[in-house]
């Protein structure tokens, strides 16, 4: 099987390719989970975007691009398991009351009963 492209700018779009400052703080993708990294340096533009990451597993070079990476906002993994609980809170605190349709009245949603059918495709 071929996969053919139409290289014309036309049908082309420009990506962002970051070349991020020595220092910065990062949560990466890398190897299917989510890790703290700093960037080390980045490799020069005839690298593209590919750094030069420190992570607790040791120094690793990798392609950075705008789905695998993000500027880390909080401290650690502790700080956003916290951020995480009391988003949870707030949203069950939020939406933990429903209408049930048949009174029309709100009921907390532990009390509301519905009957689930399973259809067949």
């Amino acid at each position: 099987r071929r996969l053919l492209v139409d290289p014309r700018p036309g049908n082309m779009a420009p990506i962002e390719t970051p070349r991020l400052s020595e220092g910065a703080r990062l949560a990466v993708v890398l190897r299917g989970a989510m890790v703290e990294a700093t960037v080390l340096r980045h490799l020069g533009p005839e690298h593209g975007s590919r750094h030069l990451l420190r992570t607790d597993d040791g120094d690793v070079e990798y392609d950075l691009n705008a789905m695998n990476h993000n500027a880390q906002s909080f401290d650690g993994g502790a700080s956003w398991a916290e951020v995480r609980a009391a988003y949870c809170r707030q949203l069950v605190a939020k939406t933990a009351m429903v209408l049930e349709p048949v009174s029309s009245t709100r009921v907390h949603i532990r009390e509301q009963h519905f009957v689930v059918r399973r259809e067949l495709w």
